[in-house]
């Protein structure tokens, strides 16, 4: 017998061998995977769908959720929240940027000839509007200056029956032409502060900051400077003379007297509101000598000692020229 157990176990060891192994399962990545992969670990528990009270709505339901086969909103990088904000009273007020004004001048350059009696520029403009208009008429102002500098204002007094020059001192800062024009009077279409911010109105344009040192009334002497300057009709003050039509076009012209002087003129175009001003647009009108009149200026202020020979070599020329014309005529 113990022969053929022997036998028999051979023979069954032999057919073992020659069998095929086992296909293994493919390995899959996961936890679930591994379980699946080692005999007799416990089948992952299946997790069941929340129950919802009647009438409410699915948790996939939720305001903001993907539906079924979206996708729904990525969140940023960092872990943060998507926040959309609502288009009524939450959502941020508009800019005041939203009207904008666009201006130009009819001509950019003033040429100064012997013949020259004086122009006129004519300022034209719209608002550029990204939203409604108000329903309140808005304001412009249109401001026109020349080059500045220090002046020198003397007073005269009377004394042994001859007038003679007493006091002077040394405004700072006074423009040589200042034309305003405004959809009405400064004081009350534009604030204090914005007034003193941009320096629009004529008493903010003439200073005097170092003549309270020379003299006891500073003051009167700035204000004889902008009454002189009035009288010669370099100081214009135009309140009600910029026209606005249907709340978007506005118009007005700027009178040039013949007795500027050379140089860059600033032209500043204001639009307000409520006495504020929302845009600002700036342009450069340039005024110069052209021809002979250009020529011998310049000769006078670059050579001088050429210009003062000139001079005298065009009066000699003149006198002998005048001097044969007589001859010729009495003969």
């Amino acid at each position: 017998r113990s022969v053929i157990r022997r036998a028999a176990l051979l023979l069954a060891l032999a057919a073992g061998l020659a069998l095929p192994a086992p296909a293994q399962a493919p390995r899959t990545a996961g936890p679930a995977a591994a379980q699946e992969a080692i005999p007799g670990a416990p089948e992952p528990a299946v997790r069941s769908a929340p129950r919802t009270a009647p009438g409410e709505p699915p948790a996939g339901d939720a305001p903001g959720a993907a539906a079924p086969g979206q996708r729904g909103p990525e969140a940023p990088a960092g872990g943060g929240q998507v926040v959309i904000l609502p288009q009524g009273r939450d959502a941020p007020p508009e800019s005041d940027d939203a009207e904008k004004v666009v201006a130009a001048l009819s001509h950019n350059q003033v040429s100064i000839t012997t013949t020259y009696a004086g122009s006129e520029i004519f300022v034209f403009g719209a608002v550029k509007r990204s939203r409604p208009a108000r329903s309140e008429r808005p304001d412009v102002i249109v401001t026109i200056s020349g080059p500045a500098g220090p002046v020198t204002v003397r007073r005269k007094d009377r004394s042994f029956g001859v007038w003679a020059n007493r006091d002077a001192t040394v405004i700072d800062q006074a423009p040589s032409f200042y034309a305003v024009a405004s959809t009405g009077p400064l004081d009350e279409i534009l604030s204090a502060t914005e007034n003193l911010r941009h320096r629009v109105g004529l008493d903010l344009q003439v200073r005097a900051i170092g003549a309270a040192s020379d003299v006891a009334d500073p003051e009167n002497f700035r204000e004889a400077v902008i009454r002189l300057m009035r009288g010669r009709g370099l100081y214009v003050e135009a309140p009600i003379e910029v026209d606005v039509i249907e709340d978007t076009l506005f118009a007005t012209h700027v009178a040039l007297p013949a007795n500027i002087v050379e140089g860059d003129y600033i032209a500043r175009v204001f639009l307000l509101h409520g006495g504020q001003v929302l845009d600002l647009h700036e342009s450069i009108v340039g005024v110069r000598k052209v021809g002979l009149e250009r020529w011998l200026y310049a000769l006078s202020r670059e050579m001088p000692l050429a210009y003062g020979l000139l001079a005298l070599a065009v009066a000699l020329a003149a006198g002998w020229g005048a001097s044969e014309a007589f001859r010729v005529l009495r003969r």
